[in-house]
């Protein structure tokens, strides 16, 4: 009787379980799955051996060649290479924010190499050519090495990126660089409501209109700057920068402009120094827009009522005092409502990440109030503070408009406002 096929190894394992297999059978399942453990060893090894011709650098040529073509191809996130990442508090651009800036890479040549006595280390000399002219640049690389056969690697050794250092008087979940939009992340003492990092109040020396202090450490004042005024809010961020220019701007954030726009970063060939970039926001156009269009409609629905004391808008004076009855006054008529210049002052008291900004109250709105009591005519002039507040992270905006509240503190704000546009 010939025996039955077996289909597959679980069918084999199954008639082992119910002895079902003779000898010859159980001899013939064994060798199966040796052949099948083989070729699946084979089949690992080539990949290896594959993924080892084509990722790892055989030579210090190679290793300098990858880096150099990273530069010139744009490639951000790998030409850092893997010790810039898990820095605390450390943000990142992307390709595209890289590739858009100048002074990068444009052509390399591998014209030597020294220290050919050396085991792990050698110099490999190339000229770099970039938007200012060609240069010769000499790249340090070290060999390491790496369990497992054929693994050792060829790295550029040495610095691979500066460090942008980044500081505002906002903090903002993002900046343009090179027209791009990067994601800004914040420091690891704590993350409040609004998802940034959590920041202490800190008085430095040193510092314009004091300062608040990030995690990260000291802000410092801008040259020929005492500390004056109010306390101001500053934030820092921090983000590696491979060879080339940054520019900044606002992209990405609508609700802020730059009072004038910082001079471009450059980042050299083996430069490791930190850059400092202080970014001053203030309100953009639109934000003025927008807070200016609902201080009309507040004033344009309180204008609109029929009453001598409509909900949430300035009121009859004389009614609150006493001095008439409601059912006395008739036909409520509201002049146009004057109000001053709007101006948008930070609030950085009140709060310390300097998202908030508040209309100034150092100048007051004005209305005529008539109506008749009576039959007699009567009117009053009205003065009252126009309380508007917006608070944004550059992407989105709340505003709200009203009368102040009674217990609000009328003290000062801090003028970051800039020239109105």
């Amino acid at each position: 009787m010939t025996p039955p096929i077996l289909r597959s190894p679980r069918e084999a394992a199954r008639r082992v379980r119910l002895g079902l297999l003779s000898r010859r059978e159980v001899r013939s399942v064994r060798r199966r799955l040796a052949w099948t453990a083989f070729a699946l060893v084979l089949i690992a090894g080539v990949l290896a051996a594959v993924g080892n011709t084509f990722l790892v650098n055989h030579t210090p040529e190679q290793a300098v060649e990858k880096y150099l073509a990273e530069l010139r191809d744009g490639r951000y996130l790998t030409g850092i290479g893997r010790d810039a990442y898990g820095i605390p508090a450390t943000s990142y651009l992307s390709d595209a924010a890289y590739a858009a800036g100048a002074g990068r890479v444009e052509a390399f040549t591998l014209v030597g190499m020294d220290g050919a006595g050396q085991k792990e280390h050698r110099n490999i000399t190339a000229l770099i050519k970039t938007s200012g002219g060609t240069d010769a640049v000499t790249l340090p690389v070290r060999l390491v090495d790496r369990p497992g056969p054929f693994n050792d690697s060829w790295e550029v050794d040495g610095p691979r990126y500066g460090m942008l250092e980044v500081s505002s008087t906002v903090m903002v979940p993002g900046v343009g660089v090179n027209g791009v939009v990067a994601n800004l992340r914040h420091g690891e003492t704590g993350v409040g409501e609004s998802g940034y990092g959590v920041m202490r109040h800190e008085p430095e020396p040193g510092y314009p209109h004091g300062a608040l202090e990030a995690a990260l450490g000291e802000v410092p004042a801008a040259e020929g700057l005492q500390p004056q005024g109010p306390r101001e809010a500053a934030v820092r961020w921090r983000i590696p920068a491979l060879p080339g220019q940054y520019a900044y701007g606002t992209e990405g954030l609508p609700y802020y402009s730059l009072r004038a726009a910082p001079p471009p970063t450059e980042v050299g060939m083996l430069d490791d120094a930190a850059h400092r970039v202080d970014l001053p926001l203030r309100p953009s156009p639109r934000m003025w827009s927008e807070t200016d269009g609902e201080i009309e409609e507040w004033l344009a629905a309180c204008a609109a009522s029929a009453l001598p004391d409509p909900s949430g808008c300035p009121s009859s004076r004389a009614l609150a005092r006493g001095d008439v009855e409601r059912d006395e006054i008739e036909n409520v008529q509201w002049g146009a409502p004057e109000r001053p210049a709007l101006a948008l002052l930070q609030d950085s008291a009140g709060d310390p990440t300097g998202r908030t900004w508040e209309a100034s109250r150092h100048a007051q709105g004005r209305v005529e109030l008539r109506y008749e009591v009576d039959g007699q005519a009567r009117s009053e002039t009205l003065t009252f503070p126009i309380r508007a507040r917006v608070v944004s992270d550059g992407r989105t905006a709340q505003i709200t408009v009203g009368l102040p509240d009674s217990e609000e503190s009328q003290a000062p704000l801090m003028d970051r406002s800039g020239d109105e546009p």
